[in-house]
Order: C-alpha cells, then sequence, then structure tokens
C-alpha cells in the first residue's frame, strides 16, 4: 500500500486513493472460511474436554480397583490444577469435567 501525501494531489487522485484504502479495509475484515472452522473448534472443545475428563473418571472408577482409580483421579486433577496456573486453554474446563466425574461417581456409590 502507497503511502505518499502530496499537497499537489488533485481531488480525482484523493478520492481513488481513498477509495483504495477503503477497499483494502473491507477486505481484511471479512472472516475467512479458516478463521470459521478454527472458531467452531475452538467453541467445540471447550465442550469435549471437561467431557473426556468426566468420562475417564467415571471409567477409571467402574474398570478399576479403588486404589487405581483415586491414583487416576488424582493425576488427572493435579495435571489440571498445574495446566491452570501455567495458564494452559481449556484447563479449567478438564479440571471441572474431573470434579464432576468425582461427583457423578460418588452419587452413583
Amino acid at each position: 500500500m502507497e503511502v505518499v501525501a502530496i499537497a499537489t494531489d488533485s481531488p480525482e487522485e484523493v478520492l481513488a486513493r481513498l477509495e483504495r484504502y477503503a477497499a483494502w479495509v473491507r477486505a481484511s475484515r471479512e472472516p475467512s472460511p479458516r478463521h470459521e472452522v478454527l472458531t467452531v473448534v475452538a467453541r467445540g472443545s471447550a465442550w469435549v474436554w471437561p467431557m473426556l475428563s468426566a468420562t475417564t473418571v467415571v471409567f477409571a472408577f467402574a474398570y478399576l480397583n479403588p486404589v487405581p482409580a483415586i491414583v487416576v483421579v488424582g493425576s488427572l486433577c493435579t495435571g489440571g490444577v498445574v495446566a491452570m496456573t501455567r495458564r494452559v486453554p481449556f484447563s479449567l474446563a478438564w479440571t471441572l469435567g474431573v470434579v464432576v466425574g468425582a461427583v457423578l461417581v460418588a452419587a452413583a456409590q
């Protein structure tokens, strides 16, 4: 994009330069299909991570003895808390999923 401002430009030249700039701004603001896909993936993963962690907790208690299941749940929760301190995306959702899964298991027993 040219950045030239000359005081001797005619009004038509200034208007043409302004129209080119306006077209460039409009083209840069249109969302691309890739941006829309990434938005859908980000919103979907906000639901997938807690569901995955809660399912892991439920299956751990369903198929393992109590002590190994508690170790699995403790490691999942510890990993989520460490990830939250490092500000990893969706780590809060992961940890809340572990807690919800533990509550579901406790309510079922």
